[in-house]
């Protein structure tokens, strides 16, 4: 464990509870300049953290490519890949929770329409809580969500630079996050950080053997403020 923490950078965001839906939230990639990658921070948590194994861990950029070319339409095939694997995957917790799933079902159907590509950087949200990033790398925003309040606003954005380095799995376990996310806080609207969000799409996105009590436990803490 020592070991571990000397690799690691330490990190802490107080902020009030209303903040997560005032000024917006989403999920965050963790930059290694050195390495050059970059990886959503809930798929580095889930094995870091609660020592989880992603099942779609497998999964990279050859997959599915994206030219860096300029263009909504060439990213919207991948993007389309990414939810259907989404969509496959909250089907292991489906039987457990149909109501729920179905709406993070009908979220994930309409993302493509919903979400706008950004060529730059996003302002940071301060809804991440707790959490820890390997040395020498950075935490930058991936994704905001927010309720769009204008006519022809987005409700998603995303980092396109971020984006088109992400490996596929990372890029399902980024749209489960933000619709969790989402339909938690549809339900209970001052959810504090984003730590309970991470922690179920965790599990979602897990090789771990759920049973209904075990999934109900999960579904409690996410929706707790």
């Amino acid at each position: 464990m020592k070991s571990f923490l000397f690799l690691t950078t330490f990190f802490f965001l107080s902020f009030s509870a209303a903040r997560s839906t005032e000024f917006g939230n989403g999920g965050k990639g963790i930059v290694c300049p050195a390495a050059k990658t970059v990886q959503f921070y809930d798929t580095y948590e889930s094995v870091q953290r609660y020592m989880l194994i992603p099942y779609l861990k497998d999964m990279n950029l050859s997959v599915c490519h994206i030219p860096e070319v300029e263009g909504w339409e060439i990213l919207v095939p991948c993007l389309s890949k990414s939810i259907d694997l989404a969509l496959e995957s909250l089907q292991r917790v489906k039987p457990f929770d149909p109501v729920f799933v179905t709406e993070l079902e009908r979220l994930l159907h309409r993302f493509v329409t919903e979400a706008q590509f950004i060529d730059g950087e996003l302002f940071p949200t301060t809804d991440a809580g707790i959490g820890f990033i390997p040395q020498g790398c950075e935490l930058k925003q991936l994704a905001v969500q927010h309720v769009s309040q204008f006519k022809n606003d987005s409700s998603y954005f995303i980092s396109k630079p971020l984006w088109i380095q992400l490996s596929l799995a990372d890029r399902v376990a980024l749209l489960i996050h933000e619709v969790v996310y989402k339909r938690a806080l549809q339900i209970t609207p001052n959810i504090s950080s984003s730590e309970n969000v991470r922690y179920y799409s965790s599990y979602i996105l897990s090789t771990s053997a759920l049973t209904r009590q075990k999934y109900a436990q999960i579904k409690k803490i996410l929706l707790e403020k």
